[in-house]
Order: C-alpha cells, then structure tokens, then sequence
C-alpha cells in the first residue's frame, strides 16, 4: 500500500507546501517498518550500510509523478532523517 495511489498522484495540483507534506509522507511510507518488511527492491537497493542513492528514490513511480525536484527529494528527506536521528546527515 502506498500514501498515494498512482491515479491520485498524477491527477492533483498541489501548492509548494502541499507538495511537500505530500511527498514527505510517501517517503516516510517507503521508510516505514510497515512497508520494508515487504519491499524486497527498495532491500534490494541499499548498500551494506542501509542507504539508497537519491536517484532511485526519485525514481519511484509516485515520487516522479509528484516532482522531478531532486533538490526537494533531498529537503524532504533531511527533515524526516532529522526528526528520527538528530545526528543524521545526508
């Protein structure tokens, strides 16, 4: 299950901030415990030390349809990774 579906992501307008909670909670979802235990490409994706470079996150199909900002990708997901591990950096 994914925050959005792919018909919702394409059809809607969202205003910058909308777009950014949008996109932060999608990401927050392929991160979550819930989703990791099924999601064998994005396991499959991580180096040895769990990391997974921008551009395959970008690639995700309702990521590409929200943006293809890869500056707002990396914003979006230094505040998650900031809220969860303060002493975190990307």
């Amino acid at each position: 299950m994914n925050y959005l579906d792919e018909e919702q992501a394409h059809q809607i307008q969202l205003t910058p901030e909308q777009l950014r909670q949008t996109l932060k909670k999608q990401l927050e979802y392929y991160f979550s415990r819930e989703n990791m235990v099924n999601d064998r490409y994005l396991k499959s994706q991580m180096d040895a030390e769990d990391y997974v470079q921008i551009s395959i996150i970008a690639n995700f199909k309702l990521v590409k349809r929200l943006t293809n900002d890869i500056q707002l990708i990396i914003d979006v997901l230094k505040g998650i990774l900031k809220i969860k591990n303060k002493n975190f950096s990307i």
